[in-house]
């Protein structure tokens, strides 16, 4: 939660996993992606600002990666440049025209899912 009287505050989705999390943020430049990382319970946390990746507002991160996807149907993954300050967003896929659904029949568990 954002500081009492800060300008700050979560405005779109938020990921968890093991001592990390991810949240869209809101500031007064706009909004923002805050990563945070840890090693576990008592040891520092690191924290990444990343810049919104291109497609709109955000509808859903994972922590691991970063990922975002974003409200135009694009996946984008966080590359962060090795011993270089800094990073980019990288688009995997368009998810309403890149995805090809998987036959049926390739996934032979399909009928237990449906039950």
């Amino acid at each position: 939660m954002a500081a009492k009287g800060s300008k700050t505050k979560i405005v779109g989705p938020v990921a968890a996993g093991p001592c990390r999390a991810l949240a869209v943020v809101g500031t007064a430049d706009g909004p923002r992606i805050e990563y945070v990382v840890s090693g576990g319970p008592g040891l520092p946390v690191s924290r990444l600002t990343l810049p919104m990746p291109p497609g709109g507002d955000a509808i859903a991160l994972h922590w691991n990666g970063p990922s975002a996807v974003m409200a135009d149907g694009s996946l984008h993954h966080w590359q962060q440049r090795q011993g270089l300050a800094g990073g980019a967003w990288h688009k995997v896929a368009d998810l309403l025209s890149d995805a090809v659904p998987v036959p049926r029949t390739a996934r032979p568990f399909a009928d237990a899912l449906d039950e």
